[in-house]
């Protein structure tokens, strides 16, 4: 039974603005409803994705993966390991060699934030960023379905350069926040309270101040940070 606190379905009724927005991802929305209603096909479509891209490389024939795994199979053939476990297919993702991971091109690295140990630099590719747009977009729905306000004002982000270096290999090297936020449709731009060139700034002190300047003058009605530690500098600035 699900609790009445918290369901994760998107009814049809609800505020304009999230009615607009359900009808614009109507097919999404079906398949988050078809995914609570078979979870196990869900979970098994999702492991033949990963299989599918992960056949044919360099990871894929050092497992001995051949498209046919269970989950049991999947989990005895990939064991659960750290970054550095990685390290020999992920040097040669930086290097710039194709088909290492996946069979998709990689297109750039997104660093992590390091919270607990040194930067990692994990491949972008484009099934990621249109898994990470639609995980955005029902997060962005659910919002709208429980606060209407949401829509009255402007958003305020905290987001990292999503370009900081390159790699000799031609790679871009950069933050995975700034790189969905410039990834944001216009009608969910249109609501930035910052211009985008504020992230660039790279005296810390001047960024933090000209966010707060934009951020002042506008009726803001959502924070968004990756960091909770990031609500307490604006507080204490």
């Amino acid at each position: 039974m699900r609790s009445k606190l918290f369901d994760p379905r998107f009814p049809e009724a609800g505020n304009g603005p999230y009615r607009l927005f359900r009808g614009v991802r109507r097919g999404l929305v079906e398949r988050w409803h078809h995914s609570l209603d078979a979870p196990v096909e869900a979970q098994q479509a999702r492991l033949r994705a990963i299989l599918g891209q992960a056949v044919g490389t360099a990871f894929g024939a050092d497992h001995g993966l051949d498209g046919g795994e269970d989950l049991e199979a999947w989990r005895r053939k990939v064991p659960i390991r750290g970054y550095d476990g990685h390290a020999p297919w992920m040097e040669r993702v930086h290097r710039g060699e194709a088909r290492v991971l996946t069979q998709e091109r990689v297109t750039g690295l997104l660093k992590t934030s390091g919270t607990t140990g040194a930067c990692k630099l994990l491949p972008l590719t484009d099934a990621l960023v249109e898994e990470v747009q639609a995980g955005q977009s029902l997060w962005r729905l659910a919002l709208m379905r429980d606060h209407e306000g949401v829509t009255r004002g402007s958003a305020l982000t905290i987001v990292s350069p999503a370009v900081e270096s390159t790699l000799p290999s031609g790679l871009s090297v950069g933050n995975n926040t700034g790189r969905m936020q410039a990834a944001q449709p216009w009608y969910v731009k249109r609501r930035y309270a910052v211009p985008d060139w504020v992230v660039g700034i790279e005296d810390a002190e001047a960024r933090v101040y000209a966010l707060l300047r934009f951020a002042l003058q506008a009726r803001i009605t959502s924070l968004t940070t990756a960091n909770p530690s990031t609500v307490l500098l604006l507080q204490r600035k």
